[in-house]
């Protein structure tokens, strides 16, 4: 665990140089992670250790503490309401081709379990009513609607009421027509809009989404979070691995919700930040930090002042050790844009400072 807290805090670091927002932004993002992400949703339950909607990955996601759980509903030939993330069935069953074709006795015959490992074989493809009865009372259930149309909309709209717990519900909407009809089908359930495109964003918020998922591609255009965020409306941001080198830039964002392949591990990476913020890359050390600049210009004015990575006496490391985790951190601050750091180790303080844009990189870092 102190490794893990030592990386990200050498990453929050880094991005502290790197990224288009002011340092308060991102400390505000790690150090107060529990006032703004407010969901840890398990994408198809924990679909990275069990297979991927199934009783089994939703049970895991409980186990570790997620707080919402992903489904993907679908409807089969004579009606009834299925969870199956893919439309066929040939990558995680022993079944091929349309999984819709078949009736539901017909999908229940088939493994759900054994692609993913041979432990879970006899898993089942669960039917939405099964799921929302595990889940009530013990977690979010995030409805990720593969169909449209009103048939389908007041079939899904029953099995929560019936079930599952419309409170507790979010319904994944991915057009305004759906979001309305929602809206008086569940109206005591949230709403997470699956927008099809950017352009999109203004509408769904005027159909009172609540929530709006940006895929990591979007981020890009900076514009997008502060329209949400000016909208009213919540951020939502995907992830997979909830390791500290996918989760920090995310948290630059300050997302409502997150979501993750492997919700233990989101757990696990937003504990790390709030128990262990950084304690040296904090406003002393840029003396005379001003809110008006941006930290591109920030660095140029510091460099090439140091900034505190992390002081590890205590933890016991040493130089070695830390080149080692530059070689980890280094990529995720080249891929968010800086420009080759510079890293000195100061032997007998084990105090490991860095300075940004200095060409530094492959006379050090890159030695084997």
């Amino acid at each position: 665990m102190n490794r893990l807290r030592t990386i990200v805090n050498i990453a929050i670091c880094l991005l502290t140089i790197c990224l288009n927002v002011t340092e308060q932004d991102l400390l505000a993002a790690s150090e107060n992670t529990a006032d703004h992400v407010q969901q840890i949703i398990a994408h198809r339950g924990a679909s990275a250790e069990r297979p991927e909607c199934t009783l089994s990955a939703f049970a895991r996601a409980i186990e570790v503490g997620a707080t919402a759980v992903e489904m993907d509903v679908r409807t089969t030939r004579d009606g009834k309401l299925y969870l199956l993330h893919d439309a066929t069935l040939n990558r995680t069953t022993n079944g091929a081709g349309t999984a819709s074709d078949n009736t539901l006795a017909q999908l229940k015959q088939l493994d759900a379990g054994s692609w993913f490992d041979k432990e879970y074989q006899g898993e089942q493809i669960p039917e939405l009513r099964e799921a929302l009865k595990q889940c009530k009372t013990k977690i979010d259930v995030l409805l990720d609607l593969k169909e449209q149309g009103t048939t389908y909309a007041q079939q899904v709209a029953a099995e929560v009421i019936k079930y599952g717990d419309p409170k507790r519900t979010i319904v994944g909407v991915r057009s305004v027509e759906q979001a309305l009809l929602f809206r008086k089908l569940l109206p005591a359930a949230k709403q997470l809009g699956l927008i099809p495109n950017p352009q999109s964003i203004a509408a769904f918020v005027d159909a009172k989404v609540e929530t709006i998922r940006l895929w990591p591609a979007w981020l890009k255009d900076k514009s997008l979070v502060p329209q949400i965020k000016k909208l009213g409306a919540q951020l939502h941001l995907n992830g997979s691995t909830g390791l500290p080198n996918e989760v920090l830039p995310l948290l630059a964002h300050q997302p409502f919700s997150l979501s993750a392949d492997d919700p233990a591990t989101l757990i696990k990476t937003l504990k790390s930040l709030i128990q262990d913020r950084p304690r040296h890359c904090g406003y002393g050390a840029i003396p005379k930090l001003l809110p008006a600049y941006e930290l591109p210009e920030l660095a140029l004015l510091v460099t090439p002042r140091t900034l505190h990575g992390s002081h590890t006496e205590k933890d016991g490391f040493g130089p070695t050790t830390a080149l080692w985790y530059l070689k980890i951190v280094t990529p995720l601050y080249r891929q968010a844009g800086g420009e080759q750091p510079q890293f000195s180790v100061r032997l007998g303080s084990h105090e490991f400072a860095f300075s940004a844009a200095l060409p530094f990189f492959q006379d050090t870092i890159d030695k084997p």
